[in-house]
């Protein structure tokens, strides 16, 4: 086979082999960025979610101190001092602290979520370099190949 046929059929491998090596990269990356997205958007949802449900625990603390106050009321007992405030008092603080902590879980998941896009998007990163380099390899590899039969 004449030389410059050689050389042609091996540029037009490594010509296919770093095609395929591009079309390969945006493929990962496409999915990369698409569970990325993902991850960010389900982080944010459970963060929406934890503070719903640390208004909704809001809402019962309140209704119950309310319900307290009626009891103590209905038996004749002032609220507003001693005791029944103390229990009242109480019922507040506890209640704050429950949505508090339900907030801040939500925030940690949240930010969870986001590191784990963040290292999604990295190794797809990793991989796409990766992916190029060992299909400059290849195509490297092809032009030496023809170049040796051609010898």
């Amino acid at each position: 086979m004449p030389l410059p046929v050689i050389a042609a059929v091996g540029i037009a491998l490594a010509a296919v082999s770093i095609y395929q090596g591009f079309r390969a990269a945006g493929k990962a990356k496409s999915a990369a960025n698409a569970i990325a997205s993902a991850e960010v958007r389900e982080g944010q949802y459970t963060r929406q979610e934890s503070d719903f449900k640390a208004l909704k625990v809001m809402e019962d603390t309140r209704r119950l101190m309310g319900e307290q106050r009626a009891a103590f009321a209905g038996s004749g007992v002032v609220s507003d001092e001693g005791s029944p405030m103390d229990v009242i008092q109480d019922t507040a603080f506890k209640g704050q602290r429950d949505a508090l902590w339900i907030q801040y879980v939500g925030k940690l998941t949240e930010a969870g979520f986001i590191d784990r896009a963040a290292a999604t998007s990295e190794l797809a990163h990793a991989q796409i370099s990766a992916q190029r380099n060992a299909n400059t390899i290849a195509a490297a590899n092809s032009i030496l190949t023809s170049a040796q039969l051609a010898l």
